[in-house]
């Protein structure tokens, strides 16, 4: 996605770049103590709605064999 600076971005908007936290990965993936902080932080209850989403409609058969 590079695509030339227009004279908008001159004036330091730093949104664009989105540049790595400093405990992040260069690629944007969060580190393994990062993703648990933001995991704990959304509260019990839309972990287990995430859960549950995750869970309904996959095919529970195995693969390979």
């Amino acid at each position: 996605m590079n695509r030339p600076t227009d004279d908008n971005d001159a004036d330091g908007d730093r949104s664009l770049l989105r540049l790595p936290a400093r405990n992040q990965r260069a690629s944007g993936i969060p580190t393994g103590s990062e993703f648990r902080d933001q995991w704990l932080s959304i509260g019990a209850a839309a972990r287990d709605d995430i859960r549950r989403r995750a869970r309904v409609g996959r095919p529970r058969r195995h693969i390979g064999r």
